[in-house]
This record gives structure tokens, C-alpha cells and sequence, in this order.
């Protein structure tokens, strides 16, 4: 089996030729610095998700990946809250 190797664009959404790989990536960043966040302030899911003002479930979808139909407005937002 041959393995083709190619340079990275410096966007894996890019990469792997998604739909709105630009926005993809601002979010994944958001979500990554959410993350970042709630492991500095030592604090649980639950906690954070009620800062966001959101159920745990769809917090935890976000913070799994699933944020595509997530606004960049609402992310924001919701680092923001996490206080």
C-alpha cells in the first residue's frame, strides 16, 4: 500500500475540503480556549454549561466537536461567560 503524504494548508478543515473550513477553524479555536478555560478554573461541565446558559447535553456536544451549527456569536459568548 502506498501512502501519499502532502503539506498542510495550516487548517485541517481545509485540509479535508469541508464547507466553511475558514469558520470551522475560528471555532475550533474558540472551543479549544473553552476548554483551556475550564481546566484552569477547575471546574465541571455542568458548571460551565450553566455559566453558558445552556443544557450540559449541548454543551458537551460542543466541546466534542459539534459545533457547526453553533454561531461564532454564541461561542464568543459563551467563553466569555465562563467565569
Amino acid at each position: 500500500m502506498d501512502c501519499k503524504i502532502i503539506m498542510s494548508s495550516g487548517n485541517i478543515f481545509e485540509d479535508l475540503d469541508l464547507d466553511r473550513h475558514e469558520e470551522l477553524l475560528k471555532k475550533s479555536k474558540i472551543v479549544y480556549n473553552i476548554e483551556q478555560k475550564i481546566k484552569k478554573m477547575d471546574i465541571n461541565y455542568l458548571q460551565a454549561s450553566q455559566m453558558c446558559g445552556i443544557t450540559q447535553n449541548s454543551f458537551l456536544k460542543i466541546i466534542n466537536g459539534d459545533f457547526r451549527d453553533v454561531s461564532l456569536k454564541d461561542l464568543k459568548e459563551y467563553l466569555n461567560n465562563i467565569i
